[in-house]
């Protein structure tokens, strides 16, 4: 925005990288990773207790299982359950990508340039700092009982 001034002056920019379906992430991941992949639609309820950080963990989890809740407190599940259903739905706001080519001439125009270019090879990864030593925490303390 900043090397284009005039094309952004006044813009509330709306920016992506692509718009692709879980279908269209699978395709890329094998032809970028050589790994097969395919997408499998899982119902909300089963992914999230899967991807929680931790068994009714709060939506403020990187505040650790002893953070402070009350009756405003939502879970993880409860603070992300609208948000998948609304993606996961694909139900998108378009974007205009020629209007963000032209203020951003090179930025990463899609999901497989963005693997090649991060050298993306499929390897599982955590995303969220320190998840795993907050799931670690908050089994130690529900096995003593210490969990709100």
């Amino acid at each position: 925005m900043l090397d284009n001034v005039k094309e952004s002056k006044g813009l509330f920019l709306k920016v992506a990288t692509d718009e692709v379906s879980f279908g269209d992430i699978a395709k890329t991941f094998t032809a970028v990773t050589g790994k097969k992949a395919s997408h499998i639609k899982v119902p909300l309820e089963g992914f999230a207790k899967k991807a929680e950080p931790y068994p009714d963990a709060p939506a403020n989890f990187a505040a650790g299982p002893d953070a402070h809740r009350d009756e405003a407190s939502m879970t993880w599940v409860e603070n992300f359950t609208p948000w998948w259903r609304y993606w996961g739905g694909q139900v998108v706001e378009k974007r205009d990508f020629k209007l963000l080519d032209k203020i951003h001439p090179n930025r990463i125009k899609s999901l497989q340039e963005w693997m090649e270019k991060n050298k993306y090879d499929g390897t599982r990864r955590n995303i969220l700092k320190n998840s795993e030593d907050l799931k670690r925490m908050a089994e130690g303390q529900k096995k003593a009982g210490s969990i709100i």
